[in-house]
């Protein structure tokens, strides 16, 4: 039992107290969670144009979703670095866009989404914070059910399998990163 203890309490600690910093990729729902949508980027070099990678994946699936209909926007304090660019088609579900980040800060990249397959759907959007330069990260929000989890095993109401499933989950999600 105080084996299991201290497994608990390292891990929560490792999760709940210790934000990700320098993401390089990050999936997030619509807002309707008719799509995924995963923004990756490499290596932010200030004053060298960077390039975004957007993937449009189908929950559902888990494939990159063909036949896309979106706008983008990266901002920093309101003020437009990229577009805002008008409805724009991507045939293969992925699009790559070009950015030059001038300043230290926090940019947001928001994208739309207004058709999938050649169908109008309701506009749904989804926001990205990226630290670019000397800042912090914002902290990635961490599920407010894992403090339950591990209250629950501790109490030996779930299992040692269902912990490692919510693990996995956090893992799954981007939240731990396992090197």
């Amino acid at each position: 039992m105080l084996i299991k203890f201290y497994f608990i309490a390292i891990l929560a600690i490792f999760i709940i107290f210790n934000p990700i910093y320098a993401q390089t990729s990050l999936t997030l729902p619509t807002e309707k969670k008719t799509l995924d949508v995963k923004l990756s980027y490499d290596e932010i070099i200030l004053g060298a144009q960077s390039k975004l990678h957007i993937d449009f994946i189908n929950p559902q699936t888990k494939k990159i979703q063909e036949h896309i209909d979106y706008t983008v926007t990266v901002s920093k304090n309101d003020k437009f670095v990229f577009g805002p660019i008008p409805l724009t088609h991507t045939a293969i579900g992925s699009v790559t866009i070009p950015v030059e980040f001038v300043d230290d800060g926090v940019y947001s990249v928001d994208i739309g989404i207004e058709g999938i397959l050649f169908q109008p759907i309701s506009k749904e959007s989804v926001s990205f914070k990226m630290a670019v330069g000397d800042v912090e990260s914002p902290p990635t929000k961490v599920p407010s059910w894992i403090k339950n989890i591990f209250g629950w095993y501790a109490q030996d109401k779930i299992s040692e399998d269902e912990l490692l499933n919510a693990i996995q989950f956090l893992i799954n999600q981007k939240i731990l990163i396992v090197d």
